[in-house]
């Protein structure tokens, strides 16, 4: 059987290998996880990472990612990949995942985030919620508290409150509104932005996290 496995793979990687994506994956893989040639030229490259939606990456896809962020351009094994400072930002909610959809891996999102917390990272989680009145946001969270118990076993998410946006008058506005474009309905959104902006050029504290790898929205 793993002789008969084996041929069909390589004959996938001969036979119109466009259509077969996982064997093409796989194969950039190799090329990055063996050439240190390969893994140079592309770590110079791309010197900044950003990748969203993180909770529906699949092996392969972590396996490269990782690779290019490394601090050491010898380092072989994904799995003990030690980042750059600054160089990888992922976002991702495992409450959105797709599981199994094109080989995504939740648990792949878990074990990522957790190898990369103890190298140093750091963990942001947004928890505010611009999408929903709070008595939908309550609703919600009664529901699903119980159900989300961050088994890792079931690669269940864990459970993250959603929480009502700050109430308030916006007082800041970002960019310009182009001709005949329909006008921001949130301008909460837009106060939340500006207070971002006004942190980051160093005007401030910002009221929350820029980003969220372990759920939240």
């Amino acid at each position: 059987m793993k002789g008969a496995i084996g041929a069909t793979r390589r004959s996938k990687l001969t036979a119109r290998p466009a259509r077969f994506r996982r064997p093409a994956a796989s194969a950039r893989a190799d090329l990055i996880r063996d050439r240190a040639d390969v893994r140079t030229a592309f770590r110079e490259r791309f010197t900044h990472l950003f990748v969203d939606e993180f909770q529906d990456t699949d092996p392969l896809q972590a396996e490269i990612l990782l690779l290019l962020a490394a601090n050491d351009p010898a380092e072989r094994d994904w799995t003990c990949v030690v980042p750059d400072a600054g160089k990888l930002f992922l976002v991702g909610d495992p409450k959105q995942a797709i599981y199994r959809f094109r080989r995504a891996d939740v648990g792949i999102y878990r074990r990522v985030k957790e190898q990369l917390e103890r190298t140093g990272a750091r963990s942001v989680q947004l928890t505010t919620s611009f999408r929903a009145t709070p008595s939908i946001q309550n609703a919600v969270n009664a529901a699903f508290a119980p159900l989300f118990d961050g088994d890792p076993d079931t690669h269940q998410a864990d459970y993250v409150r959603a929480r009502p946006r700050p109430r308030g008058p916006a007082r800041a506005a970002v960019g310009r509104r182009a001709p005949g474009a329909r006008p921001v309905r949130n301008p909460a959104v837009g106060e939340d932005v500006g207070r971002r902006i006004v942190a980051a050029r160093g005007g401030g504290p910002s009221s929350s996290g820029c980003c969220r790898t372990a759920g939240g929205r």
